[in-house]
């Protein structure tokens, strides 16, 4: 059978276009799921694997996702989060020479020890009168946007301490996926772009747009770079309140969604 030249081109360049979509989907890092359980803790912990920048970026992702982690969960130690300078002084996995696997182990043991603190308070609070027989907490994680440059997770904790409702937290871990340099919202846009009042703009026009919304806040909402904040595949940046910050708990997790298009002039990043 004799194929022309014409149809012979075209192949080519089907196949070309397909090594190259292939190529562009294998750049994004492998994201598996570790599940840790003890008793009334369960931790869901991505697994980030293939980062364009190689195996060292791995190890510091996976590390920093572990030390926000480990942070939580030293927040049920007697001593509250002042016991984290423990950890930053004694256990070597999160300054980098461990590695992610020693950093991983950690947080399991951590894990058993926050559920025997967690449910040694709950007897105790049992024997004086509560119903609650077992506390809990519950870390779960989703990715918000992987790319060959970038990762964007968030990270939802909820604990149920016999109260009236659960108690909700949130973290998120942003990720330049060639050096493993963890990005704050002023990263994400140009230096000296002065890109807070830009914000603070859009998020007070939603706010006024949005009238069901404009009377839960307890206080004017203003941007100041501490935020949490994540990227979604629709190119948005959307920045992230837990409940109580910023509105009563009724209200629930309060997000801000700005197109990238609306500050794409001094933003820092290429979302593809």
């Amino acid at each position: 059978m004799k194929m022309s030249r014409k149809f012979i081109t075209a192949g080519v360049a089907g196949v070309m276009a397909l090594g190259i979509a292939v190529s562009a989907w294998a750049a994004e890092p492998q994201i598996t799921d570790q599940k840790i359980r003890s008793g009334g803790v369960t931790v869901n912990i991505p697994v980030v694997k293939g980062a364009v920048g190689g195996a060292e970026v791995d190890d510091k992702v996976n590390m920093a996702i572990d030390f926000n982690i480990v942070k939580k969960l030293y927040a049920y130690l007697p001593g509250g989060s002042n016991g984290l300078s423990l950890q930053e002084n004694y256990y070597p996995e999160f300054d980098g020479y461990g590695g992610a696997k020693a950093s991983r182990e950690f947080v399991t043991d951590i894990a058993g020890f926050i559920n025997r603190q967690l449910q040694n308070q709950a007897q105790a609070a049992h024997k004086a009168g509560s119903h609650v027989k077992q506390y809990t907490f519950d870390g779960r994680y989703q990715v918000r946007f992987n790319s060959e440059e970038l990762l964007s997770l968030e990270q939802t904790y909820m604990d149920y301490l016999g109260g009236a409702h659960p108690n909700t937290y949130l973290d998120t871990i942003n990720v330049n996926l060639k050096n493993g340099k963890l990005l704050s919202l002023g990263d994400m846009f140009k230096a000296g772009s002065n890109y807070l009042p830009r914000l603070n703009a859009i998020v007070a026009k939603q706010v006024a747009d949005e009238q069901q919304l404009k009377g839960f806040f307890d206080k004017k909402v203003e941007v100041n770079g501490t935020e949490n904040f994540y990227i979604t595949d629709n190119a948005d940046l959307v920045i992230v309140y837990p409940p109580y910050a910023v509105a009563p708990y009724a209200a629930g997790t309060i997000e801000f969604i700005i197109p990238v298009s609306q500050v794409a002039d001094i933003f820092n990043f290429k979302l593809e």
